[in-house]
Order: C-alpha cells, then structure tokens, then sequence
C-alpha cells in the first residue's frame, strides 16, 4: 500500500515465501512460483527439488520497529472510530512512544501518516491535552480535539448513558 516502487520487492519475497510453502502446498506453489518467475515447469526447476531457504535472518530492531508501526496505525483508526471519523482523513496526531523509541522517524512516520490516513504524525514524549487518546501495549496516540464538532458525539454517548440508565431502572 506505501508506494507501488515495492512491487518488486514485494514478489521476491513472495517467492521465497512459496519455497517455505512448498512441502505442505506442493502443486500450487510450484504453478505460482513459475508464474511469478515467468517461466514454465519444463524450462526451470521444480520447488520440490530446491534446496529449502537456509539464510533466514531476523533483526529485532526492525520486527520491533513494524510493530509499533502497526499498533500505532490500529490505535490511530480506533481513536478515529470514537469522533465518527473512521475513514477519514484527519490534520495532526501526535504518538507517544512507552518502548522502541528507535521507531520514531522518517519512514515510520511516512507509514503511519499513509495507512492511518493522517496528514502529519508528530512524536511526542508528554500526555497532550484536549485531545482523544488510545493506549495500547507499546505506545498512546492523541488527536487533537480543536478543529472537531464534538456536539454529535456528545449526543450520541449522552443518548446511550439515557438508554443504559433505563436499562438499569428495569434491572433494579
């Protein structure tokens, strides 16, 4: 979804994906693979007679890094779903890093700011005041509550509190 420069990038590891795959999905993987590869079972070789990806290197500092990254996409959504703003575009949020503060820059930003549909991402080592927060495991988004009508939201949650307490009436 970031940029269409990674498509590339995108189908190699899915290649190498497939040769995981390959012991458990045999005929399917190896037509993919072919496809992908742009070549045919009776020019190449067949995945069944690859050798198995040995290289499998991890680093942490990135796994961690697209953690917060994804956590800090889902809070940013959750935040928006509670100001009837789920898929819309919003200016600013701000992102408070708890751990991996090595995940505070350009590219992280350049994500977050494109899947959480958010013009800027600002990180922030202090709680923001007036705004909307969501804390999750890793970090606490906060949107800023200046350019939004609260007065809607303020109607529904006081229509559910009406309904909730007559629903404890009843029960009582």
């Amino acid at each position: 979804k970031a940029s269409k420069d990674s498509v590339v990038e995108l189908g190699a590891i899915f290649k190498e994906t497939l040769k995981m795959v390959s012991p458990f999905m045999p005929f399917i993987s190896d037509f993919l693979y072919h496809k992908l590869s742009g070549t045919t079972l009776e020019d190449g070789d067949s995945l069944m007679i690859m050798n198995f990806p040995k290289d499998i290197k991890k680093d942490e500092n990135i796994e961690n890094m697209f953690s917060v990254i994804e956590e800090a996409i889902i809070s940013i959504r959750r935040a928006k779903t509670l100001i009837d703003m789920g898929n819309s575009k919003i200016a600013k949020a701000y992102v408070r890093l708890h751990i991996y503060k090595n995940a505070e820059n350009a590219d992280s930003k350049a994500f977050i700011e494109k899947l959480a549909k958010v013009e800027e991402i600002v990180f922030v080592d202090e709680k923001q005041e007036n705004c909307i927060t969501d804390v999750s495991d890793y970090l606490e988004v906060y949107i800023p509550t200046g350019e939004i009508d609260m007065t809607p939201i303020i109607n529904k949650l006081t229509k559910q509190q009406e309904k909730l307490e007559k629903e404890i009436a009843k029960l009582s």
